[in-house]
């Protein structure tokens, strides 16, 4: 995801993330959407463009992370993509709780 930069929007409900919705402009002047649904601190669901591909795609986990559903434009997503897609749902969680944190200390 070189040359990605990207701006976000987390949702809370009950002070925990419920989603986080992404917009994802590339390096290549394509923009990318897409929502990432928690169920505590778990990815439930994505839905959105593809990181690999403007092909839109919806995936869904059970609470141990399996994938229940996965259905793209495209196909099925591949392996890579949804190791990408699990990945960026991690790494924006972390950011989201890193910012309440600092947020939190601050008053």
């Amino acid at each position: 995801m070189k040359g990605m930069q990207a701006k976000y929007t987390a949702h809370l409900k009950n002070a925990r993330i419920a989603s986080i919705d992404e917009v994802r402009s590339m390096q290549e002047g394509r923009t990318a959407r897409g929502t990432y649904s928690f169920y505590e601190a778990r990815l439930v669901k994505y839905s959105g463009d593809g990181f690999t591909s403007s092909a839109h795609e919806e995936v869904e986990f059970d609470l141990h992370g399996a994938i229940q559903h996965a259905q793209s434009d495209a196909g099925t997503p591949s392996t890579e993509e949804i190791g990408a897609i699990r990945n960026r749902a991690e790494l924006l969680r972390s950011h989201v709780l890193t910012q309440q944190a600092v947020q939190a200390h601050q008053y």
